[in-house]
């Protein structure tokens, strides 16, 4: 496949540059100079700097198309991001247009943090149409408005087709079903195309494949109240599926994935197949450039069930706190629909959530293979599930931790069911992520 080479020219003196120069503007475009008469918006993300350029020039585009508007730019890391966010919002401060998390929604909105655009949509400000499948109503929270899907990917197990040929294992397909999943990571692992490369890791950790797992069984991992959708013998029967491949070595070890952290098993030859988001792809493929690599569905106990849905990858929403509502929802709305926006974003962040943007777009090789696997599932596509509690981020990373255990050999089943809902339990509660 095709090596696409990512930019990644900003340099670092510009990233703290932008951090130390915005840290103390305020909601609605701070400072307030006397000397411009312009409406000032303070706009966060979280990115690189190969991110912060490509929205920088689509910000540039924006001023010159509405020039009585400035925009103040501000981005982090996803951690720093989150972070500050958290101190800012607690201080009475923030941004007017923040890039945010389905897993942050549901928290920012019930504390009344961001905007319900309901009204900028009536003024027309912002346009809540054009959406790809599935995509509409993923910023809805109690049936408010509070932001808007700006990208859009779904699961998908991303494997290498090179490492299946030589092994002579049929690739995943359409419809294939656990049993099938599981011999498969049999015979990759004794076929050992590359020395010590497994079939794949152990699942029971990803807590979006589970998430799936269950939606094949008319379930779900969240309730949409926000409690666990599943009990313990869900989950025991989920950990004892992979419990003879750890005892009998077939999957990547707990040791060998802590020696490669952070980078992913698939790209380190580590592993034959991951599931993942397809959007993954585009990582993998620039870290190994001389592999290949291709997008599969993920297997299912019902043919015509897969469980999969569009997933907004990243939303925008509007601080409620900001002075120039009506501004902010234009520069949403200009960022998820705009087809030169969207030229100039391309798929950085993910496949574009409108159908006009993604039509603007001109696609490369790794975009085209994520845009044709979403196509070849879509009749599999159910309705997304409610954006997860307060907490699920801490949830998720319990799911890792545990199985993690579970592969160190520190924990029998009934430890790990046990440990979970404890934890899991206690996060809701605690309502914090």
């Amino acid at each position: 496949m095709k090596h696409i080479k990512g930019r990644a020219r900003l340099a670092a003196a510009l990233c703290a540059g932008l951090l130390v120069t915005l840290a103390g503007c305020g909601v609605g475009g701070g400072g307030g100079e006397a000397a411009t008469e312009k409406t000032k918006i303070r706009f966060s993300w979280w990115g690189n700097p190969e991110r912060a350029e490509l929205t920088q020039k689509a910000i540039d585009l924006f001023e010159k198309k509405n020039p009585g508007i400035e925009i103040q730019p501000d981005f982090a890391e996803f951690e720093a991001y989150w972070q500050k966010m958290a101190t800012e919002m607690a201080g009475g401060g923030g941004p007017d247009v923040l890039q945010m998390d389905y897993s942050y929604l549901k928290q920012y909105a019930s504390r009344n943090l961001i905007l319900d655009l309901g009204g900028q949509a009536s003024k027309g400000a912002l346009t809540l149409t054009g959406f790809r499948q599935g995509l509409a109503d993923t910023g809805k929270i109690d049936g408010k408005q509070v932001a808007v899907p700006w990208s859009g990917n779904t699961f998908a197990m991303l494997y290498r087709p090179d490492i299946f040929a030589e092994a002579k294992v049929d690739l995943p397909k359409k419809g294939w079903s656990w049993t099938e999943f599981h011999a498969t990571i049999e015979k990759l692992s004794k076929a050992a195309v590359v020395k010590d490369m497994k079939g794949a890791g152990d699942y029971t950790g990803v807590y979006h494949l589970m998430d799936l797992w269950l939606r094949q069984q008319g379930k779900s991992f969240y309730t949409p109240d926000g409690k666990l959708g599943f009990g313990k013998e869900e989950l025991r029967t989920w950990f004892t599926q992979t419990k003879q491949f750890r005892d009998d070595e077939l999957l990547l070890s707990a040791q060998r994935a802590a020696q490669l952290d952070p980078k992913p098993a698939l790209s380190a030859d580590a592993v034959a197949m991951e599931p993942n988001w397809d959007n993954f792809i585009g990582r993998y493929v620039g870290e190994a450039p001389d592999a290949e690599f291709a997008i599969g569905p993920v297997p299912s106990l019902k043919p015509d069930t897969a469980g999969l849905y569009l997933k907004p990858s990243m939303l925008l929403s509007v601080s409620t706190r900001s002075q120039q509502p009506d501004a902010a929802a234009k520069l949403v709305n200009f960022m998820v629909s705009d087809p030169e926006a969207a030229k100039i974003l391309g798929t950085n962040r993910g496949i574009p959530a409108t159908e006009a943007a993604l039509a603007a777009l001109e696609l490369n090789d790794v975009d085209q293979m994520i845009v044709d696997y979403e196509k070849s599932v879509a009749d599999l596509m159910q309705p997304a599930p409610p954006p997860p509690p307060a907490g699920a981020g801490t949830i998720e990373q319990a799911m890792r931790d545990i199985s993690e255990e579970l592969n160190f050999k520190r924990l029998t089943v009934d430890q790990a069911v046990d440990r979970f809902f404890t934890e899991a339990e206690q996060a809701i509660a605690a309502g914090t992520d």
